[in-house]
């Protein structure tokens, strides 16, 4: 498919910890994110977006490490997702690499103001 179109593909992988997780997240791959990440290298994708599923729905920030790792070891666009809560932890991402975020129940709650977010960030 990423042949086919390419640059328009972007592949999701749930991670806990450094394993990519299937099933809605209740299984394990016995797969490490880098060995994901390179086996996805060659192809002409349109980024990669990462959930940090050990993250998600927690409003207790990001795991900047993994998505550090992600931005670094990648020549896709990083989408990072789980556990954004905060413009710092956008900030945060953005310094890192990543292209983009993903931001849900920080909106939900009100912890994060959509409008400061397109301000900041808008291009």
């Amino acid at each position: 498919v990423a042949e086919r179109f390419p640059g328009r593909v972007v592949v999701a992988a749930d991670v806990k910890g450094r394993e990519v997780v299937t099933r809605g997240w209740t299984s394990g791959s016995a797969r490490d994110i880098r060995d994901v990440l390179t086996a996805l290298e060659p192809l002409p994708l349109g980024g990669m977006l990462v959930t940090a599923v050990h993250k998600e729905g927690q409003l207790g920030g990001v795991d900047l490490p993994l998505m550090a790792e992600v931005a670094r070891t990648s020549r896709h666009r990083l989408y990072a997702s789980g556990g954004v809560t905060t413009l710092e932890d956008l900030r945060e991402l953005a310094k890192v690499g990543a292209h983009g975020a993903v931001v849900g129940m920080a909106l939900y709650t009100g912890r994060l103001d959509a409008r400061a977010v397109a301000q900041e960030f808008a291009e």
